[in-house]
């Protein structure tokens, strides 16, 4: 395999999110084998997730044009002359691929959303697929999306589950405490969760809900507390460095979302040994083996979701069961055995 390779990463912004922590992750491992990568952040804004110092990042930024950024993107690639171009993100890889147009660079794009789930504008899927059948290879997440891509006529695709460094794990002395970690945002449904919580907490006083995020709808998610009287027993807290920590030291992880790419949430928590609890959102019943190291309820069925977190509750051996079965996620996605897959992937076009 040649080290020395030279490649651009496209991507929105670098806020803390899903895709953002695979691609610092991605970057600052391609690194280490002695590539050298540019990020460009077609919106602009601040890193929220470290990078190694050698990684050139260039910003280009929201309030340009898309027709300013692609000339701005062009002339980044002919100054940065790249091996390979990966573009995570829909509008992303179709302003990347667009600005590469003529250009000899080979193009591989990274689908980090479930395209039946999120709802994209009509024109801006379409694009996508129209993009994804031009490039070089398309890196999925799930076979669910790779089904609905090979329906629509796109078969150059692999995938790639993301990669979880987990050093921690939980000890199952916590008896009480129910965290979620995810953006506060209407498709993660914290919503549903809260409303959940509040009967569980009826019958089980001594339980916690704690819900880590940011996003626009952090008021209204604590004034639902409020008004279910919830606010001795229920929180809305930023995101931090420290989940691992704060999930180890929990009973049970509740992922309500209405869809998902591949929650790294989830992964996350599967891996500390967490007993989990998810929606059939895209991705969860590739992780979880219902009943078997996790439980799966279908989307938006709230009494489904208290069934299931009182059947934890009534049954702390089944959980803890279910839990540590789970921890075999962690060595099957580690960082080493996935960022060996890409770098594998990416410099394929050289080989």
């Amino acid at each position: 395999m040649n080290k020395n390779r030279n490649i651009v990463i496209l991507i929105g912004t670098f806020y803390r999110g899903g895709a953002e922590r695979v691609c610092s992750i991605i970057s600052n491992y391609l690194v280490s084998k002695g590539w050298k990568v540019s990020i460009v952040l077609i919106l602009g804004g601040p890193l929220e997730y470290s990078l190694d110092s050698r990684i050139d990042v260039y910003r280009i930024g929201r309030d340009k044009s898309h027709l300013k950024k692609i000339q701005m993107l062009r002339k980044y690639y002919k100054d940065v002359k790249p091996d390979i171009i990966l573009s995570f993100m829909a509008q992303e890889s179709i302003i990347g691929y667009f600005a590469l147009m003529g250009l000899p660079y080979p193009f591989i794009t990274t689908e980090r959303n479930d395209p039946q789930g999120s709802k994209r504008p009509f024109i801006i899927q379409r694009l996508y697929e129209f993009v994804m059948k031009k490039s070089y290879l398309n890196i999925l997440q799930t076979k669910r999306v790779q089904k609905y891509y090979e329906g629509k006529g796109i078969h150059n695709s692999v995938i790639i589950r993301n990669p979880i460094d987990i050093q921690i794990n939980t000890t199952y002395e916590n008896k009480t405490r129910i965290i979620s970690v995810g953006r506060l945002e209407k498709a993660k449904n914290h919503q549903m969760l809260i409303n959940v919580f509040s009967k569980i907490n009826s019958k089980y006083p001594k339980t916690v809900l704690d819900i880590y995020g940011n996003g626009s709808l952090e008021k209204e998610l604590n004034n639902q507390i409020y008004q279910l009287g919830l606010s001795n027993c229920a929180y809305v807290h930023k995101a931090t460095d420290e989940i691992k920590t704060k999930m180890a030291d929990s009973f049970l992880f509740v992922l309500a979302s209405n869809y998902e790419g591949l929650s790294n949430a989830l992964m996350e928590a599967l891996a500390i040994g967490v007993p989990c609890i998810s929606t059939d959102s895209c991705g969860s019943n590739e992780l979880i083996d219902d009943g078997v190291n996790g439980i799966i309820v279908p989307i938006g069925d709230e009494e489904e979701l208290f069934n299931a977190i009182e059947r934890m509750i009534e049954n702390p051996e089944l959980a803890k069961s279910m839990g540590m079965k789970a921890k075999k996620v962690g060595d099957a996605y580690s960082v080493d055995k996935i960022c060996s897959q890409w770098e594998k992937v990416l410099d394929s076009k050289n080989n």
